[in-house]
């Protein structure tokens, strides 16, 4: 049997007086740390004579380690080394000649950035070159947020002498990093993930965060509030300070002078006692759970810089993270760069006194499976919600009054004649017209035609002023005279084609989905039950924490022999041998206009729109309208500063509490650009007494919350399935180029997850064969 191997990486730190400036040498090695500052620090170790803990804890945690997997059948070669002691990792090197397989990797942090995780990787990777040894490990998950990492440091912190007492300050501290490493890495937001998770399994009431062990320049910005300045602003009520050092693994010089004497000191200063809790790889079944992560780490990750493919992704809306996530699946390494300080583009929930808001999409097709199978392999299908089916209506306003569409339109096209005939949306006339649609002759051909045109050679013109424009402003924002019919209704196209009349192949495929209707059924729009903003989440916890660059907005691109180069704004710049570009249209011309103008002017002429939503609070009762649906849409005839309003508590179970109401508007578009140009409270002011007026509102909202997405809506026009058709021609003239993303897939967010796959796919390949 061939024997494993489990590599312990770490800091390190001296076993003595004479290795103190040895040590400081080799950390600050190219750190621009002032002088002052490394003599305090080297000052620190005098009050333990030179010697640091941590190289003991790290070798004690690899004997046990060895013991733990030997007796549960699972022999292990276990080594450690230390980027700034001994076992070097050069001498680690040395213990790895000969392995038949790569080794699993266990860094000692829990929380990643490139500071806390990505140098331990970087120097195996320089010294595994240097040894001739192939340069891959098999990656350990993170963990976090894992429940047995933090049920041991809950029970590290309730242990502390005499329990935890309701007027403690329980302060949780981490290393402080560059502000930069952690916008790339996330690493902030783990430590507040983390300390909220020890805090809510303990049953804390209020806690605070705070970092330590600062070093750098002092103009450069790190990251805070410092602990010492924690510990001076707490409440005048506190009697204890209990510090909690979740950022390390191991006890250290940082813990026993940063926390055990000027945390201490600064805290009895100000007539407070102080206790503080062991690091967790004190807890007696820590080494079981690192073996727990061993029995995980089933993914090889290449660490070579120079051998390892590696794909950059350029941005973190849904269809950037399901390429990354396509990739990263694949084994190959994918970096996202964001422009935005949070991933998930025009997605966004937000939870706010007991409301669950959808700023952006509130929903997806179910008929469409990319996004369903994505849920799938999330393992978040269980959190799928359909609508409510009693309520399953929806309204058209005319002359201010709503109006009901019937059941069984699609569109513009009717599949019940019963319903159709008794509604009051159309004039006796207009009904007459839009039923001739089945006598018009049809259309053969496979040019393309504006959705407007369609609609009233098909169906009159009263029919696309009085449904179409409103129900097709309500998803593209956009001008049924400018929106291309292949690009927005290709099912409509087809039905003619296919059938002679769109209404008579709608009914005809209506009777043939009703004989083969059988097994479990999805709801035509699904939604998450905790929001959309889950499904990121959750794609971005299959990433490793350094994957997602945030604030990381890309200035250039460039093709080479070795494959291309990413420029962020920051100056930065590394290599990769691919380019996804899920960024919007005219992002991704800007950047290729050095390499390809014709590509770039294709992509800077696809038009976008703008548009708001304002979420608005309400108690039910202040609300006249009986909300039996789930909105409504407006058409331009209307003069009204809205595009449509969604009944988000009546669409929804779980979006409002007990007797509230929660309703979502929508502003801009192509026909609403002067009320999206408005000041916030222009905008708020107006939208809400349009409502007021539509929806007899008789009292004032609890809150609103408005967002504008600029430049968010992809306006598929004319020629629009032929344009983005010479582009993708045009991409394949830049090997390792791939373009995803609304533009190109179609506005649902299915098709865009779909594509994007789809996109990263192609790229796997590509890499894999050069």
């Amino acid at each position: 049997m061939t024997l494993r191997t489990l590599v312990i990486l770490g800091f390190g730190g001296p076993e003595g007086p004479q290795e103190v400036e040895p040590f400081l040498d080799s950390v600050l090695k190219g750190v621009p740390v002032p002088p002052e500052r490394r003599r305090e620090v080297a000052s620190h170790y005098e009050h333990f004579e030179g010697r640091s803990p941590y190289n003991a804890k790290a070798l004690l945690l690899r004997d046990q380690l060895r013991s733990l997997l030997e007796i549960q059948g699972r022999p292990t070669r276990v080594l450690a080394a230390f980027r700034h002691a001994r076992p070097s990792y050069a001498e680690l090197m040395a213990g790895l000649a000969g392995s038949a397989e790569p080794p699993a990797v266990f860094v000692l942090s829990a929380l990643r950035s490139g500071p806390s995780y990505g140098k331990y990787i970087e120097a195996y990777t320089e010294a595994a070159r240097a040894s001739g040894i192939d340069p891959l490990v098999r990656e350990l998950p993170g963990y976090h947020t894992h429940p047995e990492f933090v049920r041991m440091q809950s029970e590290l912190l309730a242990a502390v002498p005499g329990g935890l007492r309701p007027d403690d300050a329980v302060v949780f501290a981490a290393h402080s990093i560059p502000q930069r490493a952690s916008d790339e890495s996330g690493y902030a937001r783990q430590f507040e993930e983390l300390s909220a998770a020890i805090a809510a399994r303990t049953g804390l009431a209020r806690h605070w965060t705070a970092y330590q062990s600062r070093s750098g320049r002092p103009q450069d910005p790190w990251l805070g509030p410092d602990v010492l300045s924690v510990l001076s602003g707490l409440p005048s009520g506190v009697r204890r300070v209990v510090l909690v050092p979740v950022g390390f693994l191991c006890e250290n010089i940082e813990i026993l002078y940063d926390l055990d004497i000027e945390a201490r000191d600064a805290a009895l200063a100000a007539g407070r006692s102080y206790e503080r809790t062991r690091a967790v790889m004190d807890h007696p079944d820590f080494a079981r759970f690192v073996a727990g992560l061993y029995g995980s780490s089933t993914a090889v990750r290449a660490v070579s810089r120079d051998r390892r493919p590696r794909i950059a992704v350029l941005g973190a809306g849904i269809s950037g993270l399901s390429a990354a996530y396509e990739i990263a699946r694949s084994g190959i390494e994918a970096v996202v760069y964001e422009a935005s300080a949070s991933p998930g583009g025009s997605i966004g929930s937000e939870r706010r006194e007991g409301f669950l808001l959808e700023h952006g999409p509130d929903s997806f097709l179910s008929e469409k499976p990319g996004m369903l199978e994505l849920c799938r392999e999330l393992g978040i299908e269980d959190q799928l919600q359909g609508t409510c089916a009693e309520r399953r209506r929806s309204y058209v306003l005319r002359g201010g009054k709503l109006i009901e569409i019937p059941p069984g339109f699609y569109l513009i096209a009717p599949s019940r004649l019963d319903t159709f005939l008794g509604t009051p949306l159309f004039s006796p006339l207009g009904k007459i017209r839009l039923l001739a649609e089945a006598l018009i002759p049809a259309r053969r051909d496979d040019a393309d035609e504006s959705v407007g045109d369609f609609i009233r050679r098909r169906f009159g013109r009263e029919a696309l002023d009085r449904a179409g424009q409103p129900l097709l402003a309500g998803i593209y924002t956009g001008d049924p005279d400018q929106l291309s019919l292949l690009s927005t209704m290709p099912r409509f196209r087809q039905l003619e084609r296919e059938h002679g009349s769109v209404i008579r192949g709608l009914l005809r495929q209506k009777q043939a989905a009703a004989r083969r209707a059988q097994g479990p059924r999805y709801d035509l729009f699904l939604t998450l039950r905790d929001g959309m903003a889950t499904a990121v989440a959750c794609l971005v916890r299959q990433l490793p924490a350094t994957a997602l660059r945030l604030s990381s907005a890309v200035s250039s691109i460039r093709r080479e022999a070795s494959g291309w180069t990413v420029e962020d704004i920051r100056g930065g710049s590394e290599r990769y041998d691919a380019v996804l570009s899920a960024l919007p249209a005219y992002a991704t011309a800007a950047l290729t206009a050095p390499l390809a103008p014709e590509l770039s002017r294709l992509l800077e002429s696809v038009p976008y729109e703008s548009v708001a939503t304002l979420n608005i609070a309400y108690d039910r009762s202040a609300i006249s309208d009986p909300l039996d649906g789930f909105g409504f849409v407006v058409p331009r005839t209307e003069r009204l500063p809205l595009v449509a309003c969604s009944y988000s508590s009546r669409k929804y179970d779980g979006r409002a509490p007990e007797g509230q109401a929660l309703l979502r508007a929508f502003v801009g578009g192509a026909f609403g650009r002067e009320a999206y140009a408005s000041e916030d409270s222009k905008l708020e002011r107006e939208a809400l007494g349009a409502l007021e007026r539509v929806l007899g509102i008789g009292g004032r909202p609890h809150f609103t919350v408005l967002k504008r997405y600029p430049r968010a809506m992809v306006q598929y026009r004319v020629g629009h399935s032929g344009l983005i058709a010479s582009a993708r021609r045009l991409v394949g003239d830049l090997p390792g180029l791939a373009l995803a993303g609304s533009a190109f897939s179609g506005a649902g967010i299915p098709d865009g997850v779909s594509d994007a796959r789809a996109q990263a796919r192609k790229l796997v390949e590509y890499v894999r064969s050069a």
